[in-house]
């Protein structure tokens, strides 16, 4: 958990430095979904949603701006699981190479 600690101050470091402030300010979703990257190595829209309290469209706002800002990376996701198109999945290859996992194939 410590090694997890330690990509925090990074993550936000990439985050301040983002070029949309207005999407970075202080109480936007995005600071928030920093905190939840330790329990979840992949992330989408939903589960933002879910543990967040937001509305899709903005959990989707949130996820895009930190794949914007370098700390996550998007992957389309492969297998249709309901009715539309497939969830947009999110990863942070930071937290895949702690896991021991290479990152998803794109």
């Amino acid at each position: 958990m410590a090694a997890v600690e330690q990509l925090r101050p990074g993550w936000q470091a990439k985050l301040a430095g983002h070029r949309n402030v207005r999407a970075t300010r202080s109480d936007a979703a995005a600071w928030q979904v920093l905190d939840l990257l330790p329990r979840h190595l992949v992330l989408t829209a939903p589960i933002v949603a879910a543990a967040l309290g937001l509305t899709r469209k903005g959990a989707g706002g949130a996820l895009r701006t930190l794949a914007d800002a370098g700390v996550l990376t998007p992957y389309s996701a492969s297998a249709l699981t309901g009715r539309g198109r497939p969830a947009q999945v999110y990863v942070s290859e930071e937290l895949l190479g702690l896991a021991g996992s290479s990152p998803v194939r794109r």
